[in-house]
């Protein structure tokens, strides 16, 4: 049987500036983590699909994805490094159960 968990990441704009550093930021990190876990990584919405006058400062991503390890991925997400951690929002939606939303410890 198929369980489906929503993915929704929202970040600001300057962790774009991690990405490319070596090592590399934390949403390259995640893209990684799930790479390795054979997991698409998620489509970032706001720059194709956000509608108004201005680009949204934030950048959007999310995805669906099947048989999702959301515990292990959140242990994996609080261990990361943000640029702007006062701005990150992990949603995870399961098909089943509750709906988690997580924000990174902003002490390190």
């Amino acid at each position: 049987m198929s369980v489906v968990t929503g993915f929704v990441l929202i970040c600001a704009l300057a962790e774009d500036l991690q990405a490319n550093e070596h090592p590399p930021g934390s949403v390259a990190k995640i893209k990684r983590w799930l790479a390795e876990r054979s997991f698409q990584e998620p489509a970032e919405l706001a720059e194709r699909h956000a509608t108004g006058d201005k680009h949204p400062q934030l950048y959007l991503h999310a995805a669906g994805y099947n048989h999702f390890p959301e515990d292990e991925f959140v242990a994996f997400f609080r261990d990361l490094d943000w640029q702007c951690p006062e701005n990150v929002v992990l949603i995870l939606q399961p098909e089943t159960g509750a709906t988690r939303v997580l924000r990174p410890s902003m002490t390190r």
